[in-house]
């Protein structure tokens, strides 16, 4: 009978692997910090010099692209919500400067992230992401239908793109985690329609999030391949 050797069992990640992938996390409570010693200017200059760093030195060509869409539009989402009074930024008029480069930053994160993401089985990774809203939503005293409505919306977002569905599940949580420390920062604050503070409905931004990412992706391009671009005689 011949013994078959038995593989290698497979390294577990080292601490310096995972802080590489999970470093932008710390510019939340950076960023909430440097708004409310310095207000939005501290943001503006934090998360500028991080986006023109990762811009210049870290993303090619279609990263940019995702990167320039990503803070043009989710800077109309985010003036189009404030004026409709959902929501206000303590100190400012309209949205400030430095939410549309975290959003730009979040998408250059999410694509260093596919790799990853693609060990992630979907199926876990939806669940994981279903118990973590629920769960933020009930301790947030927001669990309702906009939860169930939410849960279902990301499934079926993963239905509809060709990125793993982990790196949505993953905006999900991001967006819940983000808004939760915004909000009780006193950075940002939520509405009813009496113009009563309420808190914020994790569920639904959670989704927000990871669709905007999703059309972000659509309309920049980035899931199509690169075509080979032809040389003539007055190329430069």
């Amino acid at each position: 009978m011949t013994h078959k050797k038995a593989s290698p069992a497979p390294e577990s990640p080292s601490v310096f692997s995972i802080a590489t992938k999970v470093w932008p996390l710390a510019f939340v409570p950076l960023t909430i910090l440097a708004v409310q010693r310095m207000g939005h200017d501290g943001g503006n200059v934090l998360l500028g010099a991080l986006f023109f760093y990762l811009f210049i030195k870290k993303a090619d060509i279609k990263v940019r692209r995702l990167m320039i869409v990503l803070a043009v539009f989710s800077s109309l989402f985010e003036t189009a919500n404030v004026a409709s009074g959902a929501y206000t930024y303590f100190g400012t008029l309209g949205s400030p400067l430095w939410i549309g480069l975290g959003w730009a930053i979040l998408g250059w994160w999410f694509v260093q992230l596919q790799q990853a993401a693609g060990k992630i089985s979907p199926h876990h990774a939806f669940g994981a992401i279903a118990v973590a809203i629920a769960t933020a939503s009930f301790f947030n005293h927001t669990l309702g239908l906009s939860t169930a409505i939410a849960i279902l919306g990301l499934y079926a977002l993963g239905l509809a793109v060709r990125q793993p569905f982990a790196l949505y599940a993953f905006t999900a949580l991001f967006a819940m985690i983000a808004e939760w420390s915004g909000t009780y920062a006193g950075i940002w604050g939520y509405f009813d329609l009496a113009h009563q503070p309420v808190p914020p409905d994790l569920a639904m931004l959670a989704l927000a999030y990871s669709v905007v990412m999703a059309f972000s992706i659509w309309i920049s391009g980035f899931e199509n391949p690169e075509k080979p671009v032809r040389k003539n005689a007055s190329s430069l």
